[in-house]
């Protein structure tokens, strides 16, 4: 449960479930549900945050996740400068290439200035070309979303958006994930991901979608998990 909610990545293993004892678990067809009497309290020394997560949904198996629930950010006091400014980069760090960070510059129309590269591919319900061969066929930030004069976004994409970010390596963990779909030994120089949106998502202001699991993530942000979450209203 703590791999699948929290994630593998470095900033994982500086996170800690605080309340622990108000969890329950139970098994259903494979799938591990979990619920909480009460919010979630996560530790998270990486970012230098204290999250309260009203779980609300989580099932998990070996090939698929969803989970949900309302976040509340609570600052930690750090010891000194060095640590303010080891969470300052660390925040930074976890922002760039995230899911927020991909609608929040689609939203601005700055996507590919921004590091990143969308294509789209027109695959079979499982998405099996996308997991074996990266889609091909460049696509622009305004055919995937467009902004409404509210500030709010559409997100339309037919078929399979793969994304790529430039300006951040894979990390080793994920190579070493159950999650990872491949098997190679060294780290791509850029981090891809897949998405495939139910219908029409509508996004708000600050990059969240209205409907969570309207979206579905596979590649590295999928890999990154409530330990690399950051508030809403961040900037970087």
């Amino acid at each position: 449960f703590r791999e699948q909610l929290l994630g593998e990545s470095d900033n994982a293993t500086q996170c800690v479930i605080l309340n622990p004892h108000v969890l329950d678990f139970r098994g259903r067809w494979g799938a591990l549900i979990a619920t909480a009497s009460e919010p979630l309290v996560i530790e998270n020394r990486a970012l230098g945050y204290r999250l309260v997560y009203d779980l609300q949904t989580f099932e998990g198996s070996h090939t698929s996740l969803r989970y949900h629930g309302d976040e509340r950010f609570e600052p930690l006091v750090p010891a000194d400068r060095a640590e303010a400014h080891q969470w300052s980069n660390a925040r930074q760090l976890a922002y760039r290439g995230s899911m927020r960070h991909l609608l929040r510059s689609l939203l601005a129309g700055t996507a590919e200035a921004e590091g990143f590269s969308l294509t789209l591919s027109q695959t079979d319900p499982l998405g099996y070309r996308a997991t074996f061969g990266f889609p091909d066929r460049p696509i622009s930030d305004h055919r995937v979303l467009r902004t409404d004069s509210s500030g709010w976004g559409t997100l339309r994409v037919r078929g399979q958006l793969g994304i790529r970010y430039h300006r951040e390596a894979e990390p080793i963990a994920y190579l070493e994930s159950e999650w990872f779909p491949e098997r190679r030994a060294r780290p791509e120089t850029t981090q891809r991901s897949w998405l495939r949106v139910r219908g029409r998502e509508r996004i708000d202001p600050q990059g969240t979608p209205e409907d969570p699991f309207a979206l579905t993530v596979s590649g590295y942000m999928a890999f990154e998990r409530l330990a690399d979450l950051l508030p809403a209203e961040y900037e970087p």
